[in-house]
């Protein structure tokens, strides 16, 4: 699904969508019905096992840096990294 989008689109900027500092959320059901300013939402469905805070990369530099370690762990990044 993000493969396609980014075929379309070529830039994908997103993390969870609960608002900063709020609990996460696990049911896109419960996405704040008046959230703005993004184009797409994609929804994968409800996340088993409670949600966790996303992990952002950045990856702008040419290089992939993890700023902030959620879900999925920085090491699982840098192992399916692009070569």
């Amino acid at each position: 699904c993000a493969r396609m989008i980014l075929e379309r689109c070529r830039l994908l900027v997103g993390t969870s969508a609960n608002p900063s500092g709020a609990r996460p959320f696990a049911d896109p059901r419960d996405c704040p019905p008046d959230m703005r300013g993004y184009d797409i939402l994609v929804d994968g469905g409800v996340i088993g096992g409670g949600a966790r805070e996303s992990t952002i990369v950045d990856a702008s530099a040419g290089g992939i840096r993890v700023v902030r370690e959620g879900a999925v762990r920085a090491q699982e990044i840098l192992d399916a990294a692009w070569t």
